[in-house]
């Protein structure tokens, strides 16, 4: 179902998601697919600072990408409250075959019983 997961830290998207791609492949994400935080723009604004500089450092608010086939979406998305995931980004690759990424917005879970 899930085919990698990166963690969004330090480094931003730029940084992390090459790491959990095979060589070859690539992530497009498509600007304006998700809200950038107010905190992001702040930062931005106040530190004069470059927006491809901003994408580079900070994960702009995707904090977790999910990869996974076209054909399992479906499933992952059932996994999730509906309102939780969207699709920030396709897989590219010489092929042109395509992977979704989805963002997943944090969330509480509640507490498991043992």
């Amino acid at each position: 179902l899930i085919k990698g997961l990166a963690h969004i830290t330090g480094g931003g998207v730029m940084g992390n998601m090459p790491r959990i791609l095979p060589q070859g492949l690539a992530a497009l994400f498509h600007k304006g697919s998700w809200d950038i935080p107010t905190i992001f723009k702040l930062i931005q604004k106040r530190g004069n600072i470059e927006e491809t500089e901003m994408y580079r450092v900070f994960n702009m608010g995707i904090g977790m990408t999910i990869v996974c086939s076209p054909q399992q979406v479906t499933k992952l998305r059932a996994a999730f409250p509906l309102s939780s995931t969207f699709k920030a980004s396709e897989i590219l690759c010489d092929m042109f075959i395509s992977l979704s990424i989805w963002y997943v917005k944090p969330q509480i879970l509640p507490q498991q019983e043992p």
